[in-house]
Formats: C-alpha cells, structure tokens, sequence
C-alpha cells in the first residue's frame, strides 16, 4: 500500500534516512528522491530498516535485503523483502497498512461479487 512514512536504512557502516513509498507485509519500496544509490544497495545486499512513522511512539527495526533495483517506469529507488520478521514486527507492519488503508479512502478489504463464489 502507498504511504508516507520514513524509514532509516543500515548498510554497510551507513545510516541514512530515506521515504519508504511503499509498504507491504513481505518487503518495501524505498524511494531515492533524486539522491545517488549507495553503490552497495544492489541486489542481494542485506541491511536494516529502522521504520520510523509518527503515529506510533517507538520506532522498529526490520532486517531486510535488496530485492530489486525501480525500473524506469517507477519511482527511483529499490525494493526491499523482509527477511525473519517476528509476530510483533508482523503485526505492527499490519497495523501501519490498515491504517494506511483506512484513511486514504481506499476500502481495505476488496469487494468481491457473490458469483466469484459459485
């Protein structure tokens, strides 16, 4: 799901704060907003994702690898898949699309039609 919310990256012996553009429970979209990809932020590369969002009092910490580098098409950046999450980690993942989804007037479960079911 699309939502605003910062997140600082870990990676080899870096720390920098990037917007997370998209989130999802198995991995991220992280955007670059026209700064340089660190040279080691290629695919496969392992880091942590501090998530930082103002609605909850503490931040989370998320280990995650490089998934792929945004094609064109996209927003620049890469997308990341979570690596060992824990049942809070997952639930507060949870929580911050629910509420992502609820207040963007996006239904946050999808319709489906009764003959779906037949």
């Amino acid at each position: 799901v699309a939502l605003d919310l910062r997140a600082v990256l870990e990676f080899s012996g870096a720390s920098e704060t990037y917007q997370v553009l998209d989130l999802s429970m198995s991995g991220a979209l992280v955007g670059l907003a026209g700064r340089r990809r660190p040279p080691s932020l290629v695919p496969g590369a392992g880091l942590k994702l501090i998530i930082i969002e103002a609605s909850i009092p503490e931040t989370f910490t998320v280990l995650a690898r490089v998934a792929r580098l945004t094609s064109p098409e996209e927003p620049e950046g890469f997308g990341l898949q979570f690596v060992e999450l824990d049942d809070l980690t997952e639930l507060r993942i949870e929580g911050l699309i629910l509420n992502a989804l609820t207040t963007s007037g996006e239904p946050a479960i999808a319709a489906v039609e009764p003959e779906a079911f037949d």
